[in-house]
């Protein structure tokens, strides 16, 4: 099962990078060019990881002579298998986890209020950041993604489901 987990996580990311270029489409001709441009490419990196971490798997398996073999009989060949690379599936659940919840929060809050509650909440439980470490990197990340894309590229980047309810009960 460990040795399986970079695939997991691999395919993981192929499903959802796959449904949001399916999601992408939907849009108009305009709309849709930053979606392809993050897509695409995220889909050809993820798909050349999957054929590497495969690749290792093959790798991983080796046959070596035994030295009495399954039948008792020396010279046998058995398979064994070394792990190059021990990665905790623990850790990669979480990992798997912290995509998702930022995912599920970007759905719920929209971008600009899920970047700044997702990086505080990130940087200070996950990676252990100091209060002071949390706020700048938190305003650093959320001034680049208003910079770039709401006064550069001027995109109206998606507000959330319960931001557009709360919106829409308060204006109408």
């Amino acid at each position: 099962m460990k040795r399986y987990g970079p695939v997991y996580v691999d395919l993981f990311f192929l499903a959802l990078f796959t449904f949001l270029l399916v999601i992408g489409y939907s849009y108009d001709y305009e709309a849709r060019l930053l979606p392809m441009v993050i897509t695409i490419p995220g889909l050809i990196f993820i798909a050349t990881q999957l054929f590497r971490d495969l690749m290792e798997i093959k790798r991983r398996k080796t046959l070596i002579p035994g030295p009495n073999g399954p039948a008792g009989q020396s010279g046998d060949v058995q398979s064994v298998e070394v792990d190059s690379k021990k990665v905790p599936m623990a850790n990669q659940i979480k990992a798997m986890l912290w995509v998702a919840s930022f995912f599920a929060v970007v759905l719920l809050l929209g971008f600009h209020i899920s970047i700044v509650v997702f990086v505080l909440v990130f940087t200070r439980t996950y990676s252990r950041r100091s209060w002071l470490s949390c706020f700048a990197m938190t305003a650093a990340c959320w001034t680049s993604v208003y910079l770039i894309f709401n006064l550069a590229l001027e995109v109206v980047l998606f507000n959330g489901f319960l931001v557009e309810y709360i919106k829409d009960v308060l204006y109408y």
